[in-house]
């Protein structure tokens, strides 16, 4: 090492690290646009359209009343036939309630089967005695 002079304690210089450039300022955003102003209707004119649309009380409660019996006589015509169907119902099951499920007959169409809930799309079995459905498998099997 004789064409260098010996430098004691030197040492091998850092890397030189790169420089962060900041980052850019941001951009404000823009303001939004105001709203359109939609002048309200006046109250009193509003008020008087809506009341025929939000109350329909009568004129007179005696009124009322009328149109009230009239409702039940018609709701009761109604009801009077069902009544007696539901009637008629009870007492066929009162008399077939113990059936012995030994005629039965082919139902066409759309069925759910009473015993194991079977949906039958073509044809399901009705017995004679007491009207139970059952699909072809509970009527041989379980009934």
């Amino acid at each position: 090492m004789a064409g260098r002079p010996a430098v004691p304690n030197q040492q091998a210089p850092h890397p030189v690290r790169p420089q962060i450039a900041a980052a850019p300022a941001p951009v404000p955003a823009p303001a939004p646009a105001p709203a359109p102003v939609i002048a309200p209707a006046p109250a009193p004119a509003l008020a008087q359209a809506l009341v025929p649309y939000l109350f329909d009380f009568p004129a007179d409660p005696s009124d009322d009343e009328d149109e009230d019996e009239d409702e039940y006589e018609a709701i009761a015509a109604l009801q009077a036939p069902i009544d007696d169907a539901m009637d008629r119902l009870r007492q066929f099951i009162r008399d077939n309630h113990d059936c012995e499920h030994d005629q039965w007959r082919w139902v066409r169409g759309q069925h759910t089967c009473e015993e194991c809930h079977h949906r039958l799309p073509q044809y399901i079995f009705e017995c004679r005695g007491c009207r139970l459905r059952a699909c072809n498998r509970c009527r041989r099997n379980r009934l």
